[in-house]
């Protein structure tokens, strides 16, 4: 795996550095990266299609992992089916880490260690630098996440619901989740119920494939 970093506090960018950064790219392969915000280093590893850089607009897919995980975990459990799909429809994949292994998602758990992290920020900030750096389609912008990366998912839809375009929050109780924030209605938001293993809180490829369709559906007026 490649590793470059990237230092940033308010999302500020430099065009010549966007074209330098593009030239070291291949298609069909991992990347490190970080920003700097509030002081914290943010981690996330991503994904360029195999065919990067022959389009104008790519969609953009975050995935969230559980609370004890990371980006590599995703990776590790859901990388070769994900990273395929993306391959088919020019995608690039965000796999973000979260301070701690856990979101800040404000949906009632309580998690000293994470309960002022601004993972909103985060995730914003990710939105805007894939947008203007790799071109991805402000239009086409997904999100996923499994139980505690599915509710901070579902949260971004009622904090920034106008740079979302999608989100498939794969959590056990999604009533819970929209008692606690009412989702933007610009903002589509998959059915998952039953595409979680309640016993291994794992999803399957068919599942992944279901939520890919559903994003690649979808588009912002």
């Amino acid at each position: 795996m490649r590793k470059k970093k990237f230092y940033s506090l308010f999302f500020v960018f430099v065009h010549f550095a966007a074209y330098s950064q593009n030239d070291f790219l291949k298609g069909g392969e991992l990347y490190s990266s970080n920003f700097l915000i509030d002081g914290i280093q943010r981690n996330f590893i991503y994904y360029m299609p195999v065919d990067y850089g022959k389009k104008d607009a790519y969609p953009l897919v975050i995935f969230l992992h559980e609370q004890g995980g990371s980006g590599k975990t995703l990776i590790n459990n859901y990388g070769n089916t994900i990273q395929t799909l993306a391959d088919s429809s020019n995608a690039v994949v965000i796999y973000p880490d979260a301070v701690a292994n856990h979101w800040n998602e404000k949906m009632g758990e309580s998690f000293p260690a994470t309960d002022t992290v601004n993972d909103v920020g985060f995730i914003s900030i990710l939105i805007d630098y894939f947008e203007q750096v790799y071109s991805c389609d402000p239009k086409r912008v997904y999100l996923s996440g499994i139980l505690n990366g599915g509710k901070i998912a579902y949260r971004l839809t009622c904090e920034i619901p106008h740079k979302i375009t999608a989100v498939a929050p794969f959590v056990f109780n999604i009533q819970e989740v929209e008692n606690k924030c009412k989702g933007d209605k610009s903002v589509a938001i998959m059915n998952t119920n039953g595409l979680m293993d309640s016993t291994t809180k794992k999803i399957s490829s068919t599942a992944i494939e279901a939520m890919w369709k559903f994003f690649m559906t979808k588009a912002k007026e």
